[in-house]
């Protein structure tokens, strides 16, 4: 009887053993290391990209804020033509939604070609935002650096969970070409309900924030 007590009180999500998980760790390094070299080589715009020119903006940053990351990553000056081109720019709900799950689905399904393209999206992804976000948060308000300090959060949190999900994904086709064998962890299941659970915040909240 204690044992079927036990059973029902399992929590649905771990996270301790989310938080502990080696392959969390690994992703959230990459993003960390490439966020830091973004910042130190952010008079080169990442974001014009062959691979982010088909994909989009990959980490939410608000129409406000397009001026003042053209104006020094892009090089030209704030003027009133900057602020006519924001109510043009292409956010609106299906971008919103475009963005958060097609990185997502990305980043952890690419664990298949052994993490390779996973690895790399990732650290593409941290260079970006660390080549952006900081001129965002030293020019712009006070009010749009608040927005994307936390919609940036919320997104970094999702894109290293997906991260750490593509990499367990490839580890565990390494071992089953050694081994022949493959061994879930219920870790990994626990990573995608919540992974899951911040799509759909990243989803509403980039709405409220970024379109409405």
């Amino acid at each position: 009887m204690p044992q079927k007590k036990e059973s029902k009180k399992r929590k649905l999500i771990d996270f301790k053993a989310i938080s502990q998980d080696k392959f969390v760790k690994i992703a959230l390094m990459i993003l960390l290391l490439s966020f830091f070299l973004g910042y130190t080589m952010r008079f080169l715009d990442f974001t014009k990209s062959p691979i982010f020119g088909s994909i989009g903006v990959i980490y939410p940053i608000h129409q406000e804020t397009y001026p003042y990351y053209s104006q020094n990553v892009g090089g030209g000056e704030f003027s009133d033509m900057n602020r006519e081109i924001i109510p043009n720019s292409p956010i609106d709900f299906l971008y919103v939604i475009r963005n958060n799950i097609v990185s997502a689905v990305l980043v952890s399904s690419m664990g298949v070609l052994i993490a390779i393209p996973t690895a790399i999206f990732t650290f593409l992804v941290g260079m970006s935002a660390g080549a952006s976000i900081p001129e965002v948060l030293e020019f712009a308000s006070t009010f749009i650096a608040i927005k994307t300090i936390l919609l940036f959060i919320l997104y970094t949190a999702a894109i290293t969970l997906a991260a750490s999900i593509g990499l367990e994904i490839g580890f565990m086709i390494l071992k089953f070409i050694k081994d022949k064998k493959i061994e879930v962890n219920k870790t990994l299941y626990d990573k995608l309900i919540l992974l899951m659970i911040l799509v759909i915040i990243n989803i509403i909240l980039q709405y409220v924030l970024l379109v409405m």
